[in-house]
């Protein structure tokens, strides 16, 4: 299966295809980004029963990461937490954290997922810019710096130093 956002009026929405069968099936409606305040972004949950998005209420203005369970199409949201600018990466592999590019303070950040908890793991992070958890989760990998002059890091979510791993050469790694 695969996820992801459409924007406009009559279809807006996320949408799960399944590749096997080519059947496509609406999760979650509304515009997951709204006016343009967000990218859309949709990623899996490690288990591969939900998907969390980002969304801006067209009335409110506030916007949110929403969780839909793919099977009942129940959709939670994370309390308390000002989403704006924030576009997906990645869901850790115990499920508890979502990692994410701030493009507006371009930053990484770890959300939790229980008590919105949002913490800064590196400045310099560009729009665009990916990072991914290790697979036991222990680790975070990104890339920092500006565009043909980033370098590859990894860090501790437990804390501590974060250790550069290659340098970009000519723009690429």
């Amino acid at each position: 299966r695969v996820a992801y956002a459409q924007t406009g009026r009559n279809d807006a929405g996320v949408y799960v295809r399944d590749l096997a069968s080519g059947d496509v099936r609406q999760v979650a409606t509304r515009d997951p980004r709204v006016n343009g305040d967000n990218l859309p972004s949709v990623v899996w949950s490690p288990d591969g029963t939900r998907l969390a998005f980002v969304q801006t209420d067209a009335d409110s203005r506030v916007t949110t990461i929403r969780i839909v369970n793919v099977r009942s199409r129940e959709t939670t949201t994370i309390p308390g937490l000002d989403a704006r600018g924030l576009y997906l990466l990645e869901w850790s592999p115990d499920g508890r954290y979502l990692l994410c590019n701030h493009t507006v303070r371009n930053t990484l950040e770890l959300v939790a997922i229980d008590d919105a908890r949002m913490t800064t793991l590196s400045d310099s992070i560009w729009a665009g810019q990916r990072a991914s958890f290790s697979p036991d989760g222990r680790f975070v990998a990104f890339a920092r710096g500006r565009y043909g002059h980033e370098s590859v890091y990894t860090q501790p979510l437990a804390g501590g130093p974060r250790t550069r791993i290659v340098d970009a050469q000519n723009g690429t790694y």
